[in-house]
């Protein structure tokens, strides 16, 4: 006995009568006179979509590409599932199912990788990268962050950018100096950073907030560390890096949990190389290290509850945990004359547009 249903075999729209039998575990496709059109093997024939009562059942065989068997009449559903049990539970996706786990099996491994792997690659890649190229290629990098946090001007009194410029030099050297470029732009956020192209950006409300100069140029020499090393570079290679893989992985979305794991893998680090920068640096020119470590103390006052939480999985080392290694250096004097620091402080008395 033959049971209809209706036929496609993959290579057109076209829709054929066909009729069904069985023998030798194949599932016999025949049209009207009894030609075969296909023969599919039982273990591989799953229907296309959740078997719905009433309503038909679309079949396919793995094996044998798009063609698909359509299935209305109630007699032909009784005799399949009586000759392939349990076929209305299975399923076209568990092939896909198991593709979808290993990507995404593997996905994570090659995030774990990264985890590890990354940073030591960058560490070393980053002195690859001539200063020059870093210049040029994130040129503006430090005001367009900036901008992007709120601010709308720089701050550029002459007299006031002249002592900055000093100073700098005195924390990184003279001729490391002139590939430095550091700005204060017109904030009243308390925060300073470093960025790829040798930049070094300091809000006013750092300037406005700190009790000491000693605070501003302590934070200064700490983000200077960050310049030295090559720690935004790193971070703009590494960034690079993962976003083409990501991409590659993820077929076009950029994962942005990976990028946090390969930050906090070795970002303490750098915040400590940083932190050792300026001691050595306020050390060799006589400032004293108060200021930073009050700086720290003052984070620790304001982020206490958060970091005490976030102490595990901070991208930081904790303020307070700075602000006593940095206290257990002793000695040094001012960083700036009494009238030079007045200066400092007026130093957006001018600005520009940025």
């Amino acid at each position: 006995m033959r049971y209809p249903a209706s036929f496609m075999d993959g290579q057109t729209a076209r829709r054929h009568a066909a009729y069904l039998s069985f023998a030798s575990k194949l599932l016999i496709i025949e049209d009207h006179q009894g030609e075969v059109l296909a023969t599919w093997p039982s273990a591989d024939i799953v229907p296309t979509d959740k078997v719905q009562p009433g309503q038909t059942i679309i079949l396919s065989c793995q094996k044998k590409g798009m063609a698909r068997l359509h299935v209305d009449a109630d007699e032909t559903k009784v005799w399949l599932n009586n000759i392939i049990p349990g076929l209305a539970k299975r399923t076209i996706y568990k092939k896909e199912n198991r593709l979808a786990w290993t990507l995404s099996l593997g996905t994570v491994l090659c995030t774990v990788a990264l985890y590890f792997l990354l940073p030591f690659a960058m560490q070393a890649g980053v002195h690859l990268v001539p200063i020059s190229w870093e210049r040029d290629m994130f040129k503006g990098a430090g005001l367009q962050l900036a901008h992007q946090l709120g601010a709308k001007k720089v701050c550029d009194y002459d007299k006031s950018s002249q002592i900055l410029k000093e100073v700098t030099a005195r924390l990184i050297g003279t001729n490391k100096a002139k590939e430095v470029q550091v700005y204060v732009v017109d904030h009243k956020m308390v925060n300073a950073f470093a960025t790829p192209g040798q930049e070094v950006v300091l809000m006013r409300g750092l300037i406005d907030k700190a009790q000491s100069a000693e605070e501003v140029i302590g934070v200064l020499a700490h983000e200077l560390g960050h310049v030295d090393h090559r720690h935004p570079m790193q971070a703009a290679l590494r960034g690079a890096s993962l976003t083409f893989l990501m991409t590659a992985l993820s077929g076009g979305n950029v994962i942005d949990l990976a990028a946090l794991m390969a930050e906090t893998s070795y970002s303490r680090d750098h915040e400590r190389e940083a932190d050792l920068y300026a001691l050595n640096a306020l050390k060799r020119e006589g400032i004293s290290t108060k200021g930073l470590a009050d700086f720290f103390e003052k984070l620790d006052e304001q982020n206490h509850a958060l970091e005490s939480v976030l102490q595990l999985v901070s991208t930081h080392p904790m303020s307070a945990e700075r602000a006593e290694m940095i206290s257990a250096q002793k000695g040094g004097g001012p960083a700036l004359s009494e009238e030079d620091w007045l200066m400092l402080k007026n130093i957006c008395s001018h600005q520009r547009e940025i």
